[in-house]
């Protein structure tokens, strides 16, 4: 089980520059990492340090009809004694509204991720199969959009769809894509007290995986 020791946050902070009207924001992330337990081994636990660092760029706006957040982000982690398991890890995300009318809202989001877990990785040779601790690598997106409008003073009626994925570069590993929807329609009956009623549709797919050629 991790256990983070030292935390080195924010060597470098650039934030509010102007860009027009938008915001741009970068800054500079250090992270020491104590890890008891690297390679999540119930019979051979090994202890090691490491160090994630990397940059943060983004632009924002936060004021007017639409606004909306855009980042990037970019990290290595360094193991002092477990150099292969050494990684970069990237992260994107965005998300906007536009109110289109004092009450009508639309609003969308998506997170974006491509980053390495740890995980046994399989060889063969013949008919031996070796199992030995590595790193796979994962693709991970969540996307959602709504729709908010408002009827009068009491009425509000509300949307959202969302999928979100799990793409393992490991071909033992199932990939897994999830989408759903609500909609519902509320009123307000005291200033604390809301009444509704909605439907919601949720569905999950699983890829095919192959034989696990340690077990045959």
């Amino acid at each position: 089980m991790a256990r983070h020791a030292l935390v080195m946050f924010v060597l470098l902070q650039v934030a509010g520059f102007p860009a027009g009207a938008a915001e741009f924001i970068s800054n500079w992330d250090v992270e020491g990492v104590w890890n008891s337990n690297v390679l999540r081994d119930i019979t051979d636990e090994e202890s090691s340090f490491s160090v994630r660092t990397g940059p943060t760029l983004g632009v924002r706006e936060s004021q007017g009809d639409f606004v909306y957040d855009v980042s990037y982000k970019v990290f290595y982690e360094a193991f002092a004694q477990l150099d292969g398991l050494n990684s970069f890890d990237q992260f994107a995300s965005a998300s906007g509204a536009w109110t289109i009318t004092p009450a009508t809202t639309i609003a969308a989001s998506d997170n974006f991720a491509y980053v390495s877990g740890f995980s046994d990785v399989f060889e063969t040779t013949g008919n031996i199969a070796t199992v030995t601790a590595g790193r796979t690598r994962i693709i991970t997106n969540n996307a959602n959009a709504s729709l908010t409008h408002r009827f009068g003073a009491l009425w509000e009626l509300s949307s959202s769809v969302g999928n979100q994925l799990y793409d393992y570069r490991d071909p033992t590993q199932s990939d897994t894509t999830s989408t759903s929807g609500v909609l519902q329609l509320t009123r307000g009956l005291t200033r604390r007290l809301v009444a509704g009623v909605g439907v919601q549709y949720q569905r999950q797919d699983f890829s095919a995986v192959p034989q696990n050629p340690a077990t045959g």
